[in-house]
């Protein structure tokens, strides 16, 4: 990719202009400088336009243990439920996989809820993002909704990370882990961490769409004390209300 760009155009000396919410994780633009190989690139970051301490607050769980233990996923499912039922519905709960949202979908067998849940593996992406803004009390569930989905108003106030979203083990990752380690560097730090957090923010991003929207966040993965935690507060929105909850 580095030696791509370099030769089809970083090379012929004009210049070069990148824009996004989501370059950046706290005003460091180090990671997408190294992923497209900058060198002593000038930046500069402009903040948002919405009032985020009054239209969203953040919840972070203190310890949400370890899914693989069924009694561990059986009680995030419960308390999830319990989230979704208080909002009316009304919610985005992203994941990192398809296998999860299948977790989560055997989970909600036992459980009534008063509201259409739409999943991301029983129906095309235009149509779910569509009868979901237009079915106001209906909750949406997908890996794929971390970028691309605009659902101002009232048909989303409540969104919920299921689950961090870390890089897998795609072609381009690992070419810049091998290279982080050739660098010397630890690849988790340089690579993963980074990765996570910018489509954390990503996500974080589908919430508040209008100066009119109100929400709130809930990540419910573990966080506090772990060795991506300041990756991942500072992925959130910036100004924001951000509360450490047991669940």
């Amino acid at each position: 990719l580095h030696e791509m760009l370099d030769n089809h155009l970083f090379q012929k000396k004009m210049p070069v202009v990148f824009t996004s919410a989501t370059l950046s994780n706290e005003g460091d633009f180090g990671y997408f400088a190294r992923t497209l190989g900058l060198k002593e690139p000038s930046s500069s970051t402009v903040g948002s336009s919405f009032d985020m301490e009054n239209q969203v607050v953040v919840y972070v769980s203190n310890d949400m243990g370890n899914r693989d233990d069924e009694a561990t996923l059986a009680k995030s499912i419960e308390q999830l439920v319990s989230m979704l039922k208080s909002n009316g519905g009304r919610s985005l709960v992203l994941t990192n996989s398809l296998t999860e949202v299948r977790n989560i979908r055997n989970g909600f067998k036992k459980y009534q809820l008063p509201f259409e849940v739409l999943w991301e593996d029983k129906g095309e992406r235009g149509y779910l993002v569509r009868k979901f803004r237009e079915t106001v009390s209906s909750v949406l569930i997908g890996s794929s909704f971390w970028e691309g989905i605009d659902v101002p108003g009232e048909s989303l106030s409540l969104l919920v990370v299921w689950e961090l979203p870390f890089p897998s083990l795609d072609p381009l990752i690992e070419v810049q882990r091998k290279e982080a380690i050739e660098e010397g560097l630890d690849p988790m730090e340089t690579v993963d961490y980074p990765e996570m957090g910018l489509k954390l923010k990503q996500g974080c991003g589908r919430l508040i769409r209008s100066k009119d929207d109100r929400g709130a966040i809930v990540i419910m993965d573990n966080v506090i004390g772990y060795p991506w935690e300041k990756v991942v507060m500072g992925a959130l929105p910036t100004g924001a209300k951000v509360e450490i909850t047991n669940l």
